[in-house]
């Protein structure tokens, strides 16, 4: 019994020592928790002009945290189903428990590419050219978080459904309800929420495509999981 133990704890240090400074399951974690908040605290403030005469700050910061907390909760999970072959899971847990250590920096810099997104409504006619600036540069910087975020995320749910044994019936639900959905959404064109802007075509489908990803997939993985369990 002490020689098994002993292998296995053999097995996860060889496996600790072959992965990167910084995992996969760490990167998926860290850049979804700073694209989220960016999104939710600087684009959602950026397209409704009234909050950044109305208490920005406060406003920004708090729709910020909730982002980049749900997209650290959202990104942690796909990071850990989405972990590489030759990662354990304690190993996969391990990691994202110590991203927490510069989780604080990043979303440091996240805060603020987002308060300057924030302010894209402030620019224009005979604002300042200081503020345009930095505006400008957030924008290209928050593009590429989330290009960031995308690739590191694209990734992991690669891995994610190579090791997902319903992958082809889940994939057939979720596309299906992303059409679904997408119909649905460019017919209705909802509003945004706390405004009365309705969306545009494109900004349907993305709606479309965020609800898929984010709230049917979670349900449609878990039934087929409880499924599997039953059959078995």
């Amino acid at each position: 019994m002490r020689a098994m133990a002993s292998g296995a704890v053999a097995r996860e240090a060889v496996q600790e020592a072959e992965q990167p400074w910084i995992s996969l399951p760490e990167k998926v974690a860290l850049s979804w928790s700073m694209a989220t908040g960016i999104i939710t605290g600087g684009v959602w403030v950026a397209v409704n002009d009234q909050i950044v005469s109305s208490g920005f700050l406060v406003i920004m910061t708090v729709l910020f945290a909730a982002g980049a907390v749900l997209g650290y909760v959202h990104g942690g999970a796909l990071g850990m189903l989405g972990r590489p072959a030759a990662m354990g899971s304690r190993e996969a847990v391990r990691r994202l428990l110590r991203s927490a250590l510069y989780e604080i920096p990043a979303l440091g810099v996240a805060w603020l590419v987002a308060a300057w997104v924030g302010l894209t409504g402030a620019t224009g006619p005979g604002g300042s050219l200081t503020v345009s600036a930095g505006v400008v540069i957030a924008w290209a910087a928050a593009v590429f978080i989330c290009l960031w975020a995308a690739v590191e995320g694209w990734q992991a749910l690669h891995n994610a459904y190579e090791r997902w044994p319903h992958y082809r019936i889940g994939t057939a639900v979720l596309i299906t309800t992303f059409g679904v959905l997408a119909v649905a959404f460019v017919r209705a064109r909802p509003a945004l929420w706390g405004t009365e802007m309705h969306v545009t075509a494109v900004g349907a489908v993305i709606l479309a495509l965020g609800a898929t990803v984010w709230l049917v997939s979670p349900v449609v993985i878990v039934v087929l999981q409880l499924a599997r369990r039953r059959s078995a």
